[in-house]
Order: structure tokens, then sequence, then C-alpha cells
């Protein structure tokens, strides 16, 4: 009889798990743990940030316990200290309290893996008392594909392949087989299960007209995104009328700086946003739960990154309920690209104008998005979550 695995995932620091206040890489771990209570393939043990609010969502988990790290005064306190003991002795190492937490944790379970997710700074002091053969690292970000500290994970999982080699070619030390390529996965089913009767309460809730075309974004409202563009491109539509702009997501968030590492413009957006008047919606934090029905209302989906995304999730989730997509060249997102379902457009100067002209062209053929729409359709089956949690467990075991 083979043994069940026990494996701890340690989760970003930033928000809570289950996912209710979002967040990708939450989003990422919630959709795993939550499938495992269906399949029952191993056990999960999760270690996160504490926040009340996840309590009543845990009880229905069978498979993951839960396992949290605080963030309080002390600990605010305790971090304080260590950033002046630093200064002070830059040759020592003193991490912060909630790491230490993390450490503590750990030393009192047993587990074959353990899955640091995110964030690279867990890295040197989980690796202080965990075999390098037991760790494995999740990245779904380029910024960090340089750090010098993957040698001391036994794999490390990305979502494409550009990744892959960033990691390869500024970590000298890597094996090729140390980095491996999953191919992203999302709830197919969650995202088609919306119907007419939702749609069209949602849109009267809204105020989205039925004769209007809704062309739709969703992320955080920030430059790097690229909704600064896509609202530039929106406005040279001049006098249209038929359409309605959607943007799902809160304004901001942007964790500090854009791709040329300056302050996110978030006033710039608000003041476009608002130039649009009735044109445009935003509808700020859309709850996971309800983000099937708010998509469904979409005609043309729009992913306009102008960082270099790894692998969208909106770019898959347009598809999953057959829309059309608009995307740019950013990142791995070309990976994931073909003509049958999207619109390719250069990032530079000349991406408000090709956005521009991507929109009327999907704006004025019908038959156009419905054919596009159908090849994204059948498309988005290999990104089903059974076929991406079957390949996950299998690169953590072997």
């Amino acid at each position: 009889m083979t043994k069940r695995k026990k494996i701890v995932i340690i989760a970003p620091s930033v928000l809570p798990i289950p996912a209710i206040q979002s967040g990708a890489y939450e989003q990422l771990i919630d959709s795993i743990i939550c499938l495992n209570e269906a399949l029952n393939e191993v056990d999960f043990i999760l270690i996160s940030k504490k926040n009340v609010g996840t309590y009543k969502v845990r009880e229905k988990f069978k498979y993951t316990t839960f396992h949290d790290f605080d963030d309080n005064i002390f600990k605010r306190i305790f971090n304080n200290l260590n950033k002046r003991i630093n200064k002070l002795f830059p040759k020592k190492v003193h991490y912060n309290f909630h790491i230490t937490q993390i450490q503590d944790i750990l030393k009192k379970l047993k587990y074959d893996k353990v899955l640091i997710v995110g964030n690279v700074d867990y890295i040197n002091p989980i690796s202080e008392i965990v075999k390098k053969d037991k760790i494995v690292f999740y990245l779904a970000t380029e910024i960090l594909s340089h750090v010098n500290v993957f040698h001391k994970c036994d794999k490390i999982i990305v979502h494409n392949q550009r990744l892959v080699n960033l990691i390869l070619e500024n970590n000298k030390s890597l094996q090729s087989n140390e980095v491996v390529n999953l191919i992203p996965g999302i709830d197919i089913n969650f995202f088609r299960q919306s119907n007419t009767e939702h749609v069209n309460v949602l849109k009267k809730k809204l105020g989205i007209n039925d004769s209007k075309k809704v062309i739709c974004y969703i992320g955080r409202i920030v430059t790097s995104k690229g909704v600064n563009v896509l609202l530039e491109a929106i406005l040279k539509l001049n006098n249209r009328d038929d359409y309605t702009l959607l943007l799902i997501g809160s304004i901001g968030s942007n964790f500090g700086s854009t791709p040329n590492g300056k302050v996110s413009d978030v006033e710039g957006i608000v003041e476009l946003i608002a130039k649009l008047g009735d044109k445009c919606i935003s509808t700020g934090f859309v709850a996971n739960e309800d983000l099937a029905d708010y998509l469904a209302i979409a005609d043309i989906g729009v992913v306009p990154s102008i960082c270099e995304d790894v692998a969208p999730a909106s770019y898959l989730q347009f598809q999953a309920i057959g829309k059309p997509t608009i995307v740019s060249n950013g990142g791995g997102i070309p990976e994931f690209f073909s003509p049958d379902y999207s619109i390719m457009v250069n990032r530079g100067d000349t991406m408000i104008e090709e956005l521009q002209t991507a929109i009327i062209s999907l704006l004025d053929d019908s038959n156009k998005r419905n054919t596009m729409g159908k090849f994204a359709f059948t498309n988005s089956d290999k990104f089903s979550m059974n076929r991406y949690f079957k390949d996950f467990i299998n690169i953590i075991e072997n």
C-alpha cells in the first residue's frame, strides 16, 4: 500500500487563505486544496497568515490542516528591532518574526515535501531546517527570476517556458530538470456555470443596456497591467455609442511601482475613467464566487499587460467562457496565444492604436466574435483544474 503523502504549503504573507480577499497566489492555493477535497490525493498542511475571517470557511476541509503565523504589534516591534540589529551586525542573519514562527511550526510537523509559494525570502530560513530534497518553490513572476537561492530547492515550478529559460540563464548551477513548466489550470466548470437569467439581472444592476457590447477587463486597475493604455484606446473610439467598458477589480494595489519603478499613476487612471463617463463601469473588488456572472457579461475580453505577465488567469478565464480576447505580447502571454481565438497587440508606442483597431474589428463583426469565441471555448479544456492538479501532484511527488 502506497504511503499517503503529507505536503506542507507555506503561503505568502500578504493575504489570507482560503482566499477571501482574493490574490493570485492565494487563489491558486485555494484551488489546489479545494480540488484535493474532491480527489482526496494527499494531506495538505497549510501555513498562512492569521485571519479570523477564514475560520468558518476552513471547517469544510477534511484533508487540509491549518497553521497560522500572526501579524500583530509585537511582530512589528520585533521586525523594527531586527532592522536595527542588521545595521549593527550585517553579517548576522536576523529573520522577521513571522519567519521564525513558520520555522517553529515546521519543527513540530511530519511531512514529505514543503512547498514555498511565491516568497523567496522564505527559502534561506526554511533550508536551515528542511533538507533540499524536500523543498519545492512555486514562482509566478519574472521579477524574481534572478535571485540566487533557487539552488537550495529540489524543484522550481513555473507557468511558462520563457520563465524556465530565464531562471536557468540566471542560475547557472541549476540543472534543466530542476525547473519545471506546469501549464496553469482554472476551474473551467465554475466559469461556465452562469446562465442568461443571472447575466440579465447583473446587467440591470450595473446599468448596462442590452444593446451595448461589453468590453471587459479583470484584474488590478493599475498601469503595469496596461489599464491606462486600454482607457486611452477606448477614448479614441470617439463618438461610438455601441459599447460599455467593464473594469472588474480594485483601483491601485500595484505593489508600489510600475515596471519602470515609478509610483503607480492611480490618479491618471481615475481621470481617464472619468473622461469616459457612463461608457465605463468600474466595479471595484468582486468576490471570487461572483466572478463567473460578471465575466459572462463580456462580449470581448482584454488583457493589455505592459509588464512581463507570466500566465494571466483572466486570459484563461475569458477562454473558458468562450470570449474572444485581445492580448498584449508581454511576458509569457504568447505561449497561450492563437489567432484562432485572440488578437495580439504589441507593447510600445503603437499599442494604443493597435488596441483601438483590434477593438473596432471585434465590435463591428459579430461572426468574428462568435467564431473566435467557439475556438476559445474548445481550447480552454486544456486548462482544466483536474489536469493541472494531477500534473502538480506528480511534480511534487517525483
